[in-house]
């Protein structure tokens, strides 16, 4: 998901960061916009309780999406589901598994929002999500996050 979330995974392999989840009980297109970044079961492994991935959606149900084969085509995005993709543009399947390589996302595998990163102590924010969704999670920011909880035990900068 980098440049938005672990931009250091590039050029570190091992560089990771913990991610606050907002739960969301029953996603749906009220509560998950388009640009926000979802945390969820792997359509891949759903049955995996450790499977969860963490990609942007760029479509919600009803959107019509162009394909990109020769046969340019409109689909809709069925009801229930969303596309999601990664942020990375350089890279594409099988480098990412996204939306691209899995098709549309039942919106039921969808655990939350992710809301903020941290690295370390001195390095965290928050995840640049929907400016609907970003407004909604705001106070949950600011009231639940404990970036010297959250950052406990991880490596110095």
């Amino acid at each position: 998901m980098a440049p938005a979330i672990n931009v250091e995974s590039a050029s570190n392999p091992s560089a990771f960061e913990k991610l606050v989840v907002r739960l969301i009980p029953r996603p749906s297109p009220r509560s998950i916009a388009v640009g926000d970044v979802v945390a969820f079961s792997s359509p891949l492994d759903p049955a995996s309780s450790h499977s969860l991935m963490v990609r942007r959606v760029a479509a919600l149900e009803g959107h019509t999406m162009l394909t990109t084969d020769d046969e340019d085509y409109a689909e809709r995005v069925p009801a229930g589901h969303c596309w999601v993709l990664a942020d990375n543009e350089e890279l594409s399947p099988p480098d990412v598994i996204d939306s691209r390589a899995f098709g549309y996302l039942d919106m039921r595998l969808i655990t939350g929002r992710v809301v903020y990163r941290v690295r370390n102590a001195s390095d965290h924010g928050r995840v640049a999500n929907s400016p609907v969704s970003e407004a909604a999670d705001a106070a949950v920011v600011e009231g639940e996050v404990d970036v010297e909880a959250i950052a406990a035990g991880m490596p110095a900068e």
